[in-house]
């Protein structure tokens, strides 16, 4: 059963534009109220007992479009709710001044103002993080980047469209990533050298630091991204535009806007005041702090169990071993990776429009297989020779189920009936347009007069009015897959290509409604190759000058090939094709994968000593912060994996591999890696030795060892490895503070 309404054009408003551009259909007021009334009485619809019905309007898709978009910004605020809370208890110490939960400062402060004494000097300061509000304010910048990037490209004459709606978590998973490192870089400063310096001056060593750290990721997520940019796939150029925008005006932000709150929110915890009620100071004295605040538990765990474990021997041979057994694994699964789409994909598989489309395959396989052969003001008499030629072709076509044309039935009605012998004689204009008329008025005709524009009213008893258009409809048998509808919609294309009309407009066009998507099976693989490639290239050249030293960017680049690999087997063995949301996600992979790999490798290097010493050091110092910014994206995504939207399924799935395979590669392969063959350090790392302060920020402060009659020994450049290891009779000269404690208490 279908109804037809008629749109009234003259009625037509901006607003109505406006309302329905993003969906190619505009329609009145009144129209759409119509419609509106047509899917409101249908979903309410249970007449039909034991039956049921599927149904869809031209409206429908702007509908739950706009539906999906209020679901997903639920997710959007539960992603932000789970990075944030995540981002406190990282950052968060359990005492009044250095805490970050809002409702257990509260409730503290409510009872009793108490807190650590601190001593003057800076050497004795801890060195802990931000409250509650400074993880508030660097969530904060990264929605005011999502804001201004949304405004800017909006102004600009971008269209924003349903794959834009993941822009945010993206920002916000680079956005928390350097916050971490930042972070981490102040906690980094030897706090002994430091000591009396001025706050302005500690911040200016902490972005000397996290500044090129930060700097080289986003550049290369920029560079990424302006690549993506080139394509020639419209809503994933906006995309790109979008994203890039976004992670510029981010990267502005977090080193202005962020610093500038940490810097203030530093200075209020020097001087002891409360980390939620400003106003109060913390009276010295007032009680112990809760012991677990003396810990950096993640850095514990990174400097003693994590790295010695991994950069032993066996550990390094079982990683080597693994790693190459799951990129074979990958391999088979990138080999098979198929390339399809199919646009009710981005319908939620619960809503009434999917389930209309699902079952409309179901029942009619060839539904969305039907086409057409535009042709549009040329002289019909003349050209009606190689019209009826293109149309034998479509008829040969192997893939056609049918082919429905007015010249099939026009010409032996001509050639019977009026003596003509069309089409190899053309008929004279004035002849072609009183038989035409005739025809269309026909028993055989009258079917195809649906067929025609004219320019004017067409009348039984007076020759055809000029024509403005016409068409030739065809239908295609079902097809698997791109393997199949990519050649079949070449040869049409080729047929129309080659159908020689030079009257006229001497436009001719063929068209079908799943072209749409077939179009872009047809260039999606290219155009990912493609990006990739150039992505990669930029990205080696960002790196490379940002690094310094091409052997350290060429092994970076490996951990981000390995990882694009690993993530495209994933894709094969959880059923995601190839298509436009995967191709965005594979670019952004390229931008997350080597913001991990990046902070490692040039980490390791600004350390000095053995190679074993670096990769130790290395873990110890930029592992947390990569962990807890490849957690914390993981945790903005997490949401997603309830949507019903493919475009978000699609972004969980890939963003899980990026997340879990980035960080094995960036924290599990790469320290191996460089532990064998990673480069000289720069002159600057040979004159920089931060061991006690790793030793320090870990658990207890070198004064509180001393008291405890423990020496704290390491090697300066590898210098003492030989000594260390004849007297403690160790093995292996990266040794933990546990066992360093064991061998000379």
């Amino acid at each position: 059963m279908m109804w037809v309404v008629e749109v009234n054009r003259s009625a037509i408003t901006d607003e109505d534009r406006n309302i329905n551009a993003p969906q190619i259909y505009v329609a009145d007021k009144r129209t759409a109220e119509w419609e509106d009334d047509y899917i409101d009485f249908f979903l309410s619809y249970t007449g039909l007992q034991g039956y049921r019905m599927y149904f869809y309007s031209m409206r429908s898709f702007l509908i739950v479009t706009v539906e999906t978009i209020l679901d997903d910004l639920g997710m959007l605020i539960v992603g932000y709710v789970l990075v944030f809370v995540f981002v406190v208890l990282i950052l968060g110490r359990r005492s009044c001044v250095e805490s970050r939960v809002y409702l257990e400062q509260t409730l503290k402060c409510s009872r009793t103002l108490w807190g650590q004494k601190e001593n003057e000097k800076m050497g004795d300061v801890k060195m802990k993080t931000q409250e509650w509000i400074l993880s508030a304010l660097g969530m904060a910048s990264v929605a005011f980047s999502t804001l201004t990037a949304i405004g800017l490209c909006h102004r600009m004459g971008f269209v924003y469209g349903s794959m834009h709606r993941a822009m945010p978590f993206v920002l916000l998973g680079i956005g928390i990533d350097d916050m971490f490192v930042i972070i981490q870089a102040f906690e980094n400063l030897p706090k002994k050298e430091l000591s009396g310096k001025s706050l302005r001056t500690r911040v200016g060593l902490t972005m000397e630091h996290a500044g090129v750290a930060i700097t080289i990721t986003s550049v290369t997520d920029f560079a990424a991204f302006v690549i993506g940019a080139t394509t020639i796939i419209p809503a994933l150029r906006s995309f790109c535009v979008y994203t890039a925008v976004g992670i510029l005006v981010l990267y502005i932000f977090q080193s202005c806007f962020f610093v500038a709150c940490f810097t203030l929110d530093q200075r209020r915890m020097e001087s002891g005041r409360n980390g939620f009620l400003f106003c109060f100071k913390q009276p010295d004295g007032c009680g112990p702090r809760m012991e677990c605040a003396k810990y950096d538990l993640i850095m514990i765990f990174f400097r003693d169990f994590y790295s010695p474990v991994l950069l032993k021997p066996l550990g390094k041979i079982l990683v080597s071993l693994f790693t190459l057994g799951f990129l074979a694994w990958s391999i088979y699964g990138f080999y098979h990776l198929e390339q399809m789409f199919d646009r009710i994909w981005m319908l939620p598989e619960s809503s009434y429009l999917h389930q209309y489309f699902k079952h409309s395959k179901i029942y009619y396989p060839s539904h969305w297989e039907m086409g057409a052969l535009l042709v549009g003001s040329v002289d019909y008499p003349e050209e009606l020779g190689n019209i009826h030629r293109v149309v034998t072709e479509l008829r040969s076509e192997p893939t056609m189920r049918h082919v429905n044309s007015w010249t099939n039935d026009f010409i032996p009605y001509v050639n019977t009936y009026w003596n003509a012998s069309a089409p190899d004689v053309p008929l004279p204009e004035d002849q072609f347009h009183s038989l035409l008329s005739l025809f269309l008025f026909s028993p055989k005709g009258g079917k195809y007069t649906h067929q025609f524009e004219f320019n004017g009213t067409l009348d039984c008893l007076s020759p055809a009015p000029p024509i403005i258009a016409s068409r030739i409809d065809f239908e295609y048998k079902p097809m698997s897959g791109p393997h199949e509808h990519i050649p079949a919609m070449r040869r049409v294309k080729t047929a129309v290509l080659n159908s020689q009309i030079t009257t006229g407009d001497q436009f001719v066009l063929s068209w079908a409604r799943a072209y749409g998507n077939w179009e872009i099976d047809e260039i999606i693989q290219e155009e990912l190759y493609r990006n990739i490639g150039l992505a990669m290239v930029c990205v080696f050249v960002v790196t490379l000058g940002l690094l310094g030293n091409i052997w350290t960017c060429l092994i970076v680049l490996s951990c981000v090939v390995m990882t694009l690999i690993s993530v495209a087997g994933l894709m094969y063995n959880w059923g995601v094709t190839i298509d436009t949301v995967s191709c965005i996600c594979m670019v952004l992979a390229i931008g997350l994968s080597v913001d991990y790999s990046a902070h490692v490798g040039h980490t390791f290097m600004t350390v000095s000593g053995t190679r074993d010493r670096r990769a130790a050091l290395t873990l110890t110092r930029i592992g947390p912060a990569v962990f807890s910014g490849g957690f914390s994206t993981f945790l903005a995504f997490a949401a997603l994996f309830t949507s019903q939207s493919h475009v978000f399924k699609t972004f969980f799935k890939i963003f899980f591999g990026v997340v879990i395979f980035g960080l094995y590669y960036a924290l599990c392969f790469l320290p191996v890696f460089l532990s064998w063959f990673g480069p000289a350090p720069y002159q600057a790392g040979l004159r920089e030795d931060y061991g006690e302060e790793m030793e320090d920020r870990g658990g207890m402060s070198c004064k509180e060892n001393l008291e405890a009659g423990v020496v704290l020994i390491e090697a300066r450049n590898g210098s003492l490895d030989g000594d260390l290891s004849k007297k403690t009779g160790a093995r292996d000269p990266i040794k933990s503070s546990a066992e360093m404690t064991g061998a000379f208490a």
